[in-house]
């Protein structure tokens, strides 16, 4: 991996100062600060809208601010472009991928910078490099592989290795797990430790405390567009991140709701569907309660869901619904049923880990 390791690095690495954004009839940011440390993990945290995402636009050249000072390394930072910030090391990873669907993982790591001698494209040097590259990343991925014949979790496996190919100073993450298995999460939670070593700043936008308290070294909190606070993570609760986030008390977000369960609705026996995909799975679901499915990417859980409304074909068990025996589930059937199903947006199959068993826990 051709990362340039500063010997001397420039504290901070990355400075805004009174940053603003605005969009037709919205405020996105509203003088914002920001500090990024060279090797530290500085986590955005915020509520859906709170200007995360924006702020990330700004620093990797996509949206000029209004206003606002930005500072990197020892320059000042005029008319950023999203391709000046890779040329000074500025590379982000968002959740929407930059990928071209239609060529290879190879292609899409060296586009806009292939290698080329005399005008003629040295191939060979650029499949060696995004090989090693790969390798070094520990991500089970094929170079020679198109886009659009890869899972979600590959397809970020690639955007993660074309952020990183080349000359790294800064790296933004926008919720690289969320597609990621539990083990690829472990590989680029090393691979994060091995940046900072590299003095590497890194810019790291979620919202699961785990990952937090595993990886941050500092927390900025946004609110409706404004930096309400940033903070030592190891000297935060999670309880008091939670509160900047939303300008309440915790005990307000989550009150103790009173709740008696009434008869059983949904009632799963040994239900095994076609694919394989979910195995002799056993569940019930009763009125007047919330039952949650849980599992890691590809276990299963979305298959089960729409093996009981009818979208994936079940090979055996028995699905009961208000008591009553329900074969050969359809949608129309299940809308008629009083089913109401809300499909993910983007939902994508990726590999697969079956479900054998499931349990309830309330």
């Amino acid at each position: 991996m051709d990362v340039e390791i500063d010997p001397k690095p420039a504290e901070p690495l990355l400075r805004l100062r009174g940053i603003s954004k605005r969009f037709t009839g919205v405020r996105a940011l509203d003088r914002v600060d920001l500090d990024v440390r060279a090797g530290e993990l500085h986590v955005l945290f915020g509520e859906n809208g709170a200007g995360k995402s924006t702020l990330i636009n700004v620093v990797s050249g996509t949206f000029p601010p209004d206003e606002g000072t930005f500072h990197f390394g020892d320059e000042e930072i005029h008319h950023l472009t999203p391709q000046r910030a890779r040329t000074i090391g500025i590379s982000p990873v968002f959740q929407e991928f930059s990928l071209i669907p239609s060529l290879t993982v190879e292609e899409n790591l060296f586009l806009g910078r292939e290698v080329t001698h005399g005008g003629v494209l040295r191939s060979r040097e650029m499949r060696k490099r995004a090989r090693a590259l790969i390798d070094e990343l520990g991500f089970d991925l094929d170079p020679a592989q198109r886009i659009d014949d890869l899972s979600r979790a590959h397809q970020q496996m690639a955007e993660i290795a074309k952020a990183l190919l080349g000359r790294v100073r800064l790296l933004i993450l926008d919720e690289p797990t969320a597609s990621l298995t539990e083990r690829e999460t472990g590989r680029l939670f090393e691979l994060i430790a091995r940046l900072k070593s590299q003095n590497v700043g890194l810019i790291y936008v979620s919202h699961r405390m785990r990952e937090i308290r595993a990886l941050a070294d500092r927390v900025t909190v946004l609110r409706d567009g404004r930096h309400i606070q940033t903070l030592d993570a190891a000297g935060s609760t999670d309880g008091e991140l939670v509160e900047l986030m939303t300008g309440r008390r915790i005990d307000l977000l989550f009150p103790a709701i009173a709740h008696r369960p009434d008869k059983v609705m949904v009632d799963i026996e040994n239900l095994t569907l076609a694919d394989g995909s979910v195995q002799e799975v056993n569940f019930h679901a009763r009125a007047g309660e919330i039952t949650g499915i849980a599992g890691l990417v590809g276990c299963g859980k979305s298959e089960l869901i729409r093996a009981v409304y009818g979208i994936e074909p079940a090979a055996s068990g028995v699905i009961r619904i208000d008591g009553l025996p329900y074969e050969f589930p359809t949608p129309r059937q299940s809308l008629k049923r009083g089913i109401a199903y809300f499909l993910p947006i983007g939902l994508l199959k990726g590999s697969r880990c079956p479900v054998r068993s499931a349990r309830t826990h309330r």
